[in-house]
């Protein structure tokens, strides 16, 4: 049986993936001044502490948030959840 050639729908990925992109990689400084909610891997609902943080948007729905005095803590969260942290003012985006 032949292989049919992908090469076209590869192209279209890559393209739809660097649209997607085109933010990702920014890393913001933003404390956090309310402990912020969100669910860990074995569906645990944890807690961001106050103090500073980034945020790095991944995705267009989606933040990574990075905590702790070396930078070891990380969660990913949805874009939504950020917005309502900002509009609450629970968490602060410095730049």
């Amino acid at each position: 049986m032949a292989q049919q050639n992908n090469d076209r729908s590869s192209s279209d990925s890559r393209e739809e993936i660097a649209a997607l992109n085109q933010f990702c990689g920014t890393l913001r400084n933003a404390p956090i001044v309310e402990p912020l909610s969100y669910w860990s891997t074995a569906g645990k609902q944890l807690k961001i502490p106050v103090g500073p943080c980034l945020v790095e948007q991944v995705s267009g729905a989606q933040a990574e948030i990075i905590w702790g005095a070396s930078g070891q803590n990380s969660t990913a969260m949805a874009q939504n959840d950020v917005d309502l942290a900002l509009k609450r003012g629970a968490l602060l985006m410095l730049d």
